[in-house]
């Protein structure tokens, strides 16, 4: 029960498929929703559209539910595709398990990636990451590997997932 003192609330139901679809550019189209301090977009890239460089007043958040995307943040050429959801993870001297069961620091939902598929270990002051002799490999910037010392941007493909090492200064 609301008494008179209290403030009411509105909440809007806003359907994809009722929203009007925007015509931005040849190559972009989108549906907006707009709140009081927000927006929700679906936006609709044709593949070679080039959006250019601009801001928005809150933080954008994007999620591509088909193709992949490629934006320049901070003169870094970052790719997001499909279901990515992308993340750092700082490294210590506690390995760092990789696979599909849950247990894992990093869980992969994907059937080519193993239970307990890889893991990221401190020796030597190195960090090197060991195939844990998965079904269907580890790549190390295409190459299949067994064990390897990583470097300051090695690629490290697991099923259909793709992970970047990062050495800190």
């Amino acid at each position: 029960m609301l008494s008179e003192s209290m403030t009411t609330a509105v909440v809007r139901l806003h359907r994809w498929d009722e929203i009007a679809l925007e015509k931005v550019t040849e190559m972009l189209s989108r549906k907006i929703v707009t709140g009081e301090r927000g927006m929700l977009a679906q936006v609709y890239l044709k593949a070679g559209c080039v959006v250019p460089m601009h801001s928005h007043e809150s933080e954008q958040m994007t999620y591509i539910l088909q193709g992949a995307l490629r934006f320049l943040v901070g003169g870094e050429e970052i790719t997001v595709r499909e279901g990515d959801a992308r993340r750092d993870i700082v490294l210590g001297s506690d390995p760092l398990a990789i696979g599909r069961d849950p247990q894992n620091d990093i869980t992969l939902d994907d059937r080519r990636v193993s239970r307990k598929h890889a893991e990221i270990r401190l020796r030597l002051g190195r960090y090197t990451l060991y195939d844990l002799q998965s079904t269907n490999g580890t790549y190390v910037n295409g190459r299949r590997v067994a064990e390897v010392v990583l470097a300051d941007g090695d690629r490290l493909s697991i099923g259909g997932v793709e992970l970047e090492f990062r050495a800190s200064d």
